[in-house]
């Protein structure tokens, strides 16, 4: 028998088994051996291309609202009725620029201390708000300066916070809103309870009085109130949170971040205009009284500059006659509208229950003519005096705050900073706990008639 070429089978043609197909054959064959894959008809790539950008849309929606919220009221806003914010950047958060989310810095070089003030999405110090009042809880709004808003202290010190964490412990729920704002006046409670309260419905609002809210020098005029907040801007729910940022840039809003922004400062350093130092005349004349190191915080803005000669302002005004009623008829008559209860207070000045601040206060101040007095004594008590007499007849609560204050510093509590003559933290909630307990008083006395 003849031998076959190697590697070949018996047949001739074919390869032998343990022979490589060629690359042709082994791509045919791999082929044969996985499955094909279905390919995407037109519409269906349409509608995947569509599904995807449906997907893109409502995450930048949602990442857009978590970083830029915005308050249910467009038009509602604290540098509405703010009459003083000098912020060394006009173009930051200056006067006509809403406040949202914003904070700033109020500070007393002399007194060692420094606070900062964190504004919620309508620029007020407070939690974000809502229209919507909590279930099963009273909401209470809370008019004030300064003292209401809470300087020279932290952000939870303040006399809404104390009143409201009284009323816990008693058990009790209720929504506070501390709508006070630094050198607001009686004129401008007004304003401010126009536009927030239709809104915001409380269903009981308290007014706490200082010394400077007297300062308005006419009876209240009813025609200053025609056209307030009639029309209330809501910010839709609905609408795309990229079309509400646009439009705040067109409209010149701020653009809130969920966060706080960067503090300013509260008072403006020289050369700001605000700052009186920044008149070289009235610079020169200062220097002859203000105790260098008071001055120079007052230049740098890290010390209230509008105070100098408080102490001979004080002894002065303090024995002048106030007459009130017109603005006190005015909130009774507004909030009786709107089904809403009206309580005031008064918050006396320090030197009014202790002459331990006088000598702080003579480092930036003149001596009143016939000298240093004591503030102390019955003839400057008219304010807190008139203003009692006036609420009386106008059958509007009133609580005089002088008798339990003056009490704790007769005692060597200080209430107040030395220099600066706001409260100290504690002191607003010990405020805000003695409103409580009078208010829940007087609501028990009512259950009874």
């Amino acid at each position: 028998m003849t031998d076959g070429p190697p590697h070949m089978s018996e047949e001739g043609d074919k390869p032998a088994e343990d022979e490589k197909p060629d690359d042709a054959s082994a791509k045919d064959a791999t082929e044969s051996a996985s499955p094909s894959l279905p390919k995407l008809s037109k519409q269906k790539k349409r509608v995947f291309v569509v599904a995807l950008f449906l997907i893109f849309l409502v995450a930048q929606e949602l990442v857009l609202r978590l970083l830029f919220p915005v308050p249910e009221i467009a038009n509602f806003n604290r540098i509405q009725y703010s009459q003083m914010f000098h912020d060394q950047s006009e173009a930051q958060a200056g006067r006509g620029k809403f406040l949202a989310n914003a904070s700033y810095i109020h500070a007393s070089d002399p007194d060692e201390a420094e606070f900062l003030h964190s504004l919620n999405l309508y620029g007020f110090r407070d939690r974000q708000w809502t229209v919507e009042k909590p279930e099963a809880a009273k909401r209470v709004m809370f008019f004030g300066d300064s003292f209401m808003e809470g300087a020279m202290a932290s952000d939870e010190y303040t006399i809404p916070e104390g009143f409201k964490a009284t009323a816990e412990q008693e058990g009790e729920r209720y929504d506070t809103m501390n709508m006070g704002i630094q050198a607001m006046g009686l004129t401008g409670y007004m304003f401010l309870m126009a536009d927030a309260v239709p809104v915001f419905k409380p269903d009981v609002v308290f007014v706490v009085f200082f010394e400077n809210d007297f300062f308005e020098p006419v009876e209240f005029n009813p025609q200053l109130m025609e056209g307030r907040m009639e029309y209330p801007e809501f910010n839709s729910p609905w609408k795309p949170r990229l079309v509400q940022l646009i439009e705040n840039v067109r409209s010149d809003r701020p653009i809130a971040r969920r966060w706080t922004s960067a503090p300013f400062s509260f008072f403006g350093a020289v050369p700001h205009k605000s700052n009186p130092f920044s008149d070289p005349q009235k610079a020169q004349f200062y220097s002859q009284y203000v105790d260098p190191m008071v001055s120079a915080a007052m230049i740098k803005g890290r010390f209230n500059p509008h105070i100098v000669d408080e102490y001979g302002y004080d002894e002065e005004f303090l024995r002048q006659p106030i007459n009130v009623s017109s603005y006190l008829l005015a909130y009774k008559e507004f909030l009786q509208k709107h089904n809403c209860e009206l309580y005031t207070a008064y918050i006396p000045l320090n030197h009014q229950i202790s002459d331990h601040y006088v000598p702080f206060a003579m480092k930036f101040s003149r001596a009143p003519r016939g000298g240093v007095k004591s503030l102390q004594s019955e003839e400057y008590q008219v304010h807190r005096r008139a203003l009692e007499i006036q609420c009386d007849v106008l059958e509007i609560p009133f609580l005089d705050l002088t008798p339990v204050l003056k009490n704790l510093e007769d005692k060597g509590n200080r209430l107040y900073w030395e220099y600066d003559n706001h409260m100290r933290g504690e002191s607003y909630l010990l405020v805000g706990s003695e409103l409580f307990d009078w208010y829940a008083s007087r609501r028990s006395e009512k259950t009874k008639e």
